[in-house]
């Protein structure tokens, strides 16, 4: 009966050469799940925006984004269905050559606003893409827009 415990009894690390255990340990190290630092990223993976070591970049930077867009967009002759000041938010990817994909309305004013937005969003020129240990990444960036309408007076 002695012997049918210690068959069924769970091995301790005593029960196993030194070899075995060793061996183990360096192997576990070796096929570790977590990325080694400089590893090059993972191509598909979406980084959010605080994520990257360094942020994509629109040519001439944040200010030239906003003027970008408020020379690019049209607004829509529909200025009595929204507030006087309203926010539009769009999300998309810029990608690892700098290109806006995937652009998507977060929160939206309405179809034709949204239309706008996602057209001068699609036709932005291209970004410096943003980077993780050295490599570009795919980058979720998030623009909102506010505005401002005039009253008139």
């Amino acid at each position: 009966m002695d012997k049918i415990k210690t068959i069924l009894s769970r091995p301790q690390v005593g029960d196993f050469p030194i070899s075995v255990v060793v061996m183990a340990v360096i192997m576990l190290a070796f096929f570790h799940p977590y990325k080694v630092q400089g590893a090059a990223p993972d191509d598909e993976a979406v980084y959010n925006y605080e994520e990257v070591e360094q942020t994509p970049i629109f040519p001439g930077g944040e200010n030239a984004l906003y003027s970008f867009f408020a020379e690019n967009y049209v607004n829509p002759s529909l200025a009595d269905d929204v507030e006087p000041v309203s926010r539009l938010v769009v999300r998309f990817i810029i990608d690892k050559e700098g290109f806006v994909r995937e652009a998507c309305i977060v929160r939206s004013l309405g179809p034709a606003y949204d239309r706008e937005a996602l057209r001068v969003v699609n036709a932005m020129p291209r970004w410096n893409p943003g980077l993780n240990n050295g490599h570009p990444v795919r980058v979720s960036y998030t623009l909102p827009i506010t505005f401002r309408l005039s009253t008139g007076e």
